[in-house]
């Protein structure tokens, strides 16, 4: 870790902010990239005077920005039509589909903010909005103010608290990485039925 640690730094501090808008637009869109670490050296990179505050910041947005922009125009382009197509074919109802859009539109959009903090989730939140023909107005102002909110987040750790935050970051992943999403993705799966339930009643 500490080399890849090292490794990271070493490179942004050469290359400067704009290479975090690659490497977090890469990310947000599935590519196995550390996003969190590299906002977390960003921003004690920033603390220590090496990256400029207001380009690092706006890198940053316009990078994750645009990993969950190309992400959603994805599920945009696999259209509704083909996964009705396919449930057709495989027999099932598009009932259930339908509620689940309609559940999606009304609640499911806060993933898109709230998404960036888990592992995974943030990778699917993008393209599952654009399936869920979410509109991009809607999909911005949730998935926007998202970026913002987990960038903030993490900029912040690095500017205020440095090496340690990073530290305990990866120690909180590599002992409870998978119970974290198993947790998460259960509490998401209780709201979603809840949901479901009261929307069908109403």
């Amino acid at each position: 870790m500490q080399l890849s640690l090292v490794y990271l730094v070493d490179w942004i501090s050469i290359h400067g902010a704009y290479v975090l808008f690659v490497f977090l637009a890469l990310g947000i869109i599935g590519l196995p990239i550390p996003d969190e670490t590299l906002l977390i050296i960003a921003g004690t990179l920033i603390n220590q005077q090496v990256l400029s505050l207001p380009i690092t910041i706006l890198c940053v947005l316009l990078g994750t920005m645009t990993g969950i922009t190309i992400s959603f125009y994805i599920g945009k382009l696999i259209n509704i039509s083909v996964l009705h197509m396919l449930m057709r074919k495989f027999n099932l109802n598009t009932k259930y589909w339908e509620h689940m859009i309609a559940w999606y539109q009304k609640f499911g959009k806060w993933s898109l903010t709230f998404g960036y903090f888990i592992p995974g989730v943030r990778h699917f939140s993008g393209i599952f909005s654009g399936l869920m023909a979410l509109s991009y107005l809607q999909f911005a102002i949730f998935a926007y103010f998202g970026a913002l909110l987990w960038s903030s987040v993490f900029l912040s750790l690095g500017y205020f608290v440095g090496n340690k935050a990073l530290v305990f970051i990866h120690l909180l992943f590599d002992k409870y990485g998978y119970g974290i999403i198993i947790v998460t993705t259960l509490i998401l799966l209780v709201i979603g039925i809840y949901s479901y339930k009261v929307l069908k009643k109403n």
